[in-house]
C-alpha cells in the first residue's frame, strides 16, 4: 500500500510538473508566461497601422515640439520595466525623426527636453532609452553633457551607452 501511495504521489508530480510552461527564455518581459503574450513588434504594428498613421502625422508630432509643456508631456509617458505605451513610444520615435527632416522646425527644443528627461531618470532603462532618442537627433553641443550624465552615472551601461552617444554627437573617438 505504502509504495502505491509513493507511486501515486510521483506520478502527481511529474504529471504537474510537465504541465507547467517553461518560460521562453528569449521573453524579455518579466510578466510574459509565454511567448503567445507577447506578439511580435511587426505584428502588432500591422494590427495597429491606422492607430499609428493617426498618431503619428505631421500635424500631431509638431505639436508636441511647440513648446517644452507639450515635449514635456509626451516624453513623462516613458515609464520604466517596459511599461511604456507602445503607441506613446513610436510616437516619440516619430518625433526624434520628424524634427531631423528638412524645414521642420522644433529640433533645439526636442533635443533639450529628452537631455533634461535623461538626466533627471532614476531607471536605467528609462535613462537609455532618452539617450537612445538624442542619439539620433542630438546636437553637437550637448555631447558634453551627455559625457557629464554619463560620469556621473552608477551603473556602467548607462556610461557606456552615454560615451557611445556623446561620440556620435561630437564625433570624437572613444578612448579606452
Amino acid at each position: 500500500m505504502k509504495k502505491i501511495f509513493v507511486v501515486a504521489v510521483l506520478a502527481a508530480a511529474t504529471c504537474f510538473a510537465a504541465g507547467q510552461k517553461k518560460k521562453d527564455a528569449y521573453d524579455i518581459r518579466p510578466e510574459a508566461a509565454k511567448a503567445a503574450d507577447a506578439p511580435a513588434a511587426e505584428k502588432w504594428q500591422a494590427q495597429n497601422k491606422a492607430k499609428l498613421a493617426e498618431a503619428t502625422k505631421d500635424e500631431v508630432l509638431a505639436a508636441f515640439v511647440k513648446d517644452a509643456a507639450s515635449a514635456s508631456a509626451l516624453l513623462s509617458e516613458v515609464k520604466p520595466g517596459f511599461q511604456t505605451c507602445p503607441v506613446k513610444a513610436f510616437q516619440i520615435a516619430a518625433v526624434t525623426q520628424y524634427v531631423m527632416r528638412p524645414g521642420k522646425e522644433g529640433r533645439a527644443l526636442w533635443t533639450e527636453q529628452l537631455l533634461a528627461f535623461a538626466a533627471k531618470a532614476e531607471k536605467n532603462d528609462v535613462k537609455m532609452f532618452y539617450l537612445d532618442q538624442l542619439r539620433w537627433c542630438g546636437l553637437k553641443a550637448q555631447a558634453g553633457k551627455v559625457r557629464e550624465m554619463g560620469k556621473a552615472a552608477k551603473e556602467k551601461c548607462v556610461k557606456d551607452f552615454a560615451e557611445l552617444v556623446a561620440t556620435e554627437l561630437d564625433g570624437v573617438p572613444l578612448t579606452r
